[in-house]
């Protein structure tokens, strides 16, 4: 019996390059924070019964994020959103010709169309599949799965009503 798993095919904004040197520390928590953040703030939107205090404090911390983003990011280029295939391990995207297998890539994921900090993943690519490439994520933490699989539910959940419309 074949296990089944979340998966999700969405548009994103997204882009990689060799993995020169690991992911640093610092960065991995980020990764966490920000998808964190993500996660809440799309969660507490779904809460219709939200007071208006809660309402405007959660206000002025998405201006603060979006700020901080603009003053951070201020001269990175957002690549183009393109077609992804996301799951709980890892991700895929169109690259033609086939780069190394098990070589260890760096992934700039921009989860949020409203923040313009990218989640920096670490991968290795695992597998090929005609132009798709798929590269597994390192990061393998409890927090991290966490934080991921909340974030793809909400996507796979959205995919759903899109489709339903």
């Amino acid at each position: 019996m074949s296990e089944t798993r979340l998966a999700v095919e969405t548009h994103l904004a997204f882009t990689w390059r060799p993995l020169d040197q690991p992911v640093e520390t610092h960065t991995l928590q980020g990764n966490r924070l920000l998808l964190r953040t993500i996660n809440a703030a799309e969660s507490s939107l779904l809460d219709a019964h939200a007071d208006r205090l809660h309402e405007r404090l959660e206000t002025k911390l998405d201006l603060a994020l979006y700020w901080l983003g603009r003053v951070l990011y201020a001269d990175t280029e957002r690549p183009a959103a393109r077609a992804l295939r996301l799951d709980a391990e890892g991700l895929s995207w169109e690259h033609p010709g086939a780069p190394e297998l098990g070589s260890r890539v760096r992934l700039l994921l921009y989860a949020h169309a409203g923040l313009a900090a990218p989640l920096e993943l670490a991968g290795e690519l695992v597998e090929t599949d005609g132009v798709w490439l798929r590269a597994r994520l390192l990061d393998r933490s409890e927090e991290w799965q966490d934080e991921w699989t909340q974030w793809l539910f909400r996507l796979h959940r959205r995919s759903l009503q899109a489709a339903r419309k």
